[in-house]
């Protein structure tokens, strides 16, 4: 009996010290809960319960393209403000910006709200959670508590060795290395361009007509409760502007306008009416860094400029 424990404990042994070492190592880098099926998704909701923001003055909601396509430095230094955060992340269509805005932003309380988007929002929905368990991870700011609750051990060992990976460089599309307000700017020099992504078309056939509504939805929330909305129109490559994009941007600009227009209270500005080089781009519509600045510089200025004439 007693050789089978010690032969058992050793066996143990062997699996658990090394396991245990490489957790002690990469102790910086344990993801975020599992309470979605998206790792991005997850791993912002654990940056914003860490960060424990109080009562940003300006939130940005969206998909990569706010994720990736909006400059924090320039958002601060154009609004004059250090009260910023980005609950962005890969892959939310305007469902989930809608669950994102009504859950989290009465907690929050910002003034503005602002949105930076592509018709590849508007595609069907891929992110699969439960609103309840989002909001109440963000209220509760437990992090042991959910990842006792969600704890899956496949999920955690293979997040804790990519989250090494990605959150250290910016020379990757998957890149998480957070700037101190949730943003990731993309290297333009050292990334190397996937070839595939470079190419990609917007697929406006597979825009879902439901996800206008959504977008409808956020306007009416973010009315209500006093809420401005800038909303961006973010554009792709210039190599891939042709009379078929031009066409169909103008049709999805139309309803994006027809439900931005029925309050003043909200801002569009079109970034489609300027053609951006290809050399700011890292694929058909995630910008570089260096154009991630040049295209907030565009709009912040643009926008400040309107507001004065409305004045």
């Amino acid at each position: 009996m007693k050789k089978f424990l010690k032969n058992n404990l050793f066996f143990f042994g062997l699996i658990f010290v090394p396991i245990s070492f490489i957790i002690l190592a990469l102790s910086s880098y344990i993801p975020g809960p599992k309470i979605t099926n998206s790792y991005s998704y997850n791993e912002k909701m654990k940056f914003i319960v860490e960060r424990n923001i109080q009562e940003p003055q300006l939130i940005a909601v969206g998909s990569s393209i706010t994720f990736n396509n909006l400059n924090s430095n320039v958002v601060l230094e154009e609004f004059k403000t250090n009260s910023y955060l980005n609950l962005s992340s890969w892959g939310l269509r305007m469902n989930d910006s809608y669950l994102l805005t009504t859950q989290l932003l009465p907690t929050l309380k910002p003034n503005t709200v602002i949105m930076m988007s592509s018709p590849v929002d508007f595609y069907g929905s891929t992110i699969k959670y439960n609103s309840k368990n989002i909001k109440d991870f963000v209220d509760d700011k437990n992090l042991l508590k959910y990842h006792y609750k969600f704890f899956d051990s496949k999920y955690f060992m293979k997040r804790l060795v990519t989250n090494y990976i990605n959150f250290n460089t910016n020379d990757i599309y998957k890149s998480l290395n957070y700037d101190r307000f949730g943003g990731v700017m993309l290297n333009g020099q050292n990334l190397v361009i996937n070839e595939l992504r470079w190419n990609q078309q917007v697929g406006f056939e597979y825009i879902w007509p439901a996800q206008y509504y959504y977008l409808d939805s956020i306007t009416s929330f973010l009315s209500e409760n006093g809420i401005e909305l800038i909303f961006i129109q973010s554009p792709i490559r210039a190599g891939l502007v042709n009379d078929f994009f031009i066409q169909n941007i103008k049709k999805h600009k139309h309803k994006v306008d027809s439900i931005l227009f029925k309050n003043s209270q909200n801002s569009m500005i079109d970034c489609i009416d300027t053609i951006w080089s290809d050399n700011l781009f890292v694929d058909f519509q995630h910008l570089n860094e260096t154009g991630a600045k040049e295209i907030t510089k565009y709009w912040t200025r643009k926008y400040f400029k309107d507001k004065m004439h409305l004045q």
